[in-house]
């Protein structure tokens, strides 16, 4: 998958949903990381501007323009894989919600740690709420914290896939600080302020973790145009300027060797434990996830029982519709990192590593990355031996 790597030139913030007027609500509500249409929306202006020209774009005159980013209505041949924080020279990945995150002990003064320990599926009908055999059971009778928007470096992620031992995780304070930001807002007519138009906000930037650190977003793009002649995007709220760098390497996310010691796994414990890398949207009657039957299918051929899950809150997806000039209709969204266990047969761990690699899972919105996944092994213990890749 092709590397696009995103930089701010100066501070930046992403809004929430909730609405922010100058005068009214006069505080804005910001989130990190930004939703994947802010992103996708972002790429695809940059090349429009560097490319052609909006009104060209609008118009669907320009055939090559049309091929990759579409019509206001349809999205082009640009296809998004996923977009993750990138820290200390490597992607950070949301850790998988079937994790318990406790924090570490520290003297007075000391910066508190999180540690994040793998849940033990348990089959006992006594301990569920649900109705079902398998429970996730916490490893510790300490207080926990939420694993949700947990991060973790793309090397520790991977050996948590294949060998689960535990690993420290980090919070998006980890990577980027804060600066209170107020103003009033302006008569652009009469460049005057505008009496009672107070505003307040909270503006983000990336501290430099390392000395050669390039912190910013990693965006992951599956197929699509060569950005390397597009230097700059706008990106966040005030449309604040990045940059932006093609990236020369390709990204892979297990070497063949680590697929098939997954493939293995899964095998001999007959569960997979199906992870989210990107939000996925499943809607009532969704493709993928059968709630009626109580199923996940992958594909026409691959369908398989859920026996347990760790699954976020849903998450709020907008965005603005530049067809008809107005917000787009908002929906929710499972989100990245949730965890569903599977029940895998004999013979078909081989199909579902293969099938998950190509797989978009998400009733809509796939071109913008939503319903990546992948696969791990999961056991009734969390207590096999490690194997060697």
């Amino acid at each position: 998958m092709k590397q696009l790597l995103l930089q701010p030139v100066d501070t930046f913030f992403f809004r929430n949903h909730q609405n922010f007027t100058a005068g009214e609500n006069s505080s804005a509500n910001t989130i990190f990381p930004p939703n994947l249409g802010t992103i996708y929306g972002a790429l695809r202006s940059a090349y429009i501007h560097q490319k052609s020209s909006f009104t060209r774009f609008i118009e669907g005159s320009d055939l090559p323009l049309k091929e990759w980013m579409g019509t206001t209505t349809s999205p082009g041949r640009l296809k998004l894989r996923g977009c993750f924080i990138y820290a200390n020279r490597q992607a950070q990945l949301p850790l998988p919600m079937d994790y318990q995150v406790i924090k570490t002990e520290k003297k007075k003064g000391e910066q508190v740690e999180e540690m994040a320990y793998p849940l033990e599926l348990i089959c006992d009908k006594n301990l569920t709420s649900n109705g079902r055999e398998y429970c996730l059971y916490g490893v510790s009778e300490k207080k926990s914290s939420s694993s949700s928007r947990a991060f973790v470096g793309f090397e520790q992620w991977k050996d948590e896939i294949l060998y689960r031992r535990g690993t420290k995780v980090y919070r998006s304070s980890h990577f980027i600080e804060t600066e209170e930001k107020q103003g009033i807002a302006r008569d652009w007519e009469t460049k005057t302020t505008r009496e009672g138009m107070l505003y307040h906000i909270k503006m983000s930037r990336f501290k430099s973790l390392e000395s050669s650190d390039q912190s910013g977003f990693i965006v992951l793009c599956e197929e699509g145009p060569s950005f390397s002649d597009v230097p700059f995007l706008r990106l966040g709220g005030k449309n604040r300027p990045w940059t932006l760098q093609q990236l020369p390497e390709k990204l892979s996310l297990f070497s063949l060797a680590e697929e098939e010691l997954i493939t293995r796994q899964i095998e001999e414990s007959g569960i997979a434990r199906l992870i989210l890398l990107s939000p996925a949207v499943w809607t009532e009657q969704s493709s993928y996830y059968k709630r009626e039957k109580n199923s996940f299918k992958i594909n026409n051929e691959l369908e398989f029982p859920i026996i347990a899950e760790a699954i976020g809150r849903p998450i709020l997806l907008g965005g603005w519709d530049i067809a008809r000039n107005a917000p787009k209709t908002r929906s929710q969204a499972v989100p990245a990192g949730s965890v569903l266990y599977l029940k895998v047969a004999k013979g078909q761990s081989s199909k579902l590593v293969l099938a998950l690699k190509d797989a978009v899972l998400s009733d809509e919105l796939g071109h913008e990355g939503y319903g990546w996944a992948v696969c791990g092994a999961g056991n009734e213990k969390n207590n096999e031996e490690d194997d060697n890749v």
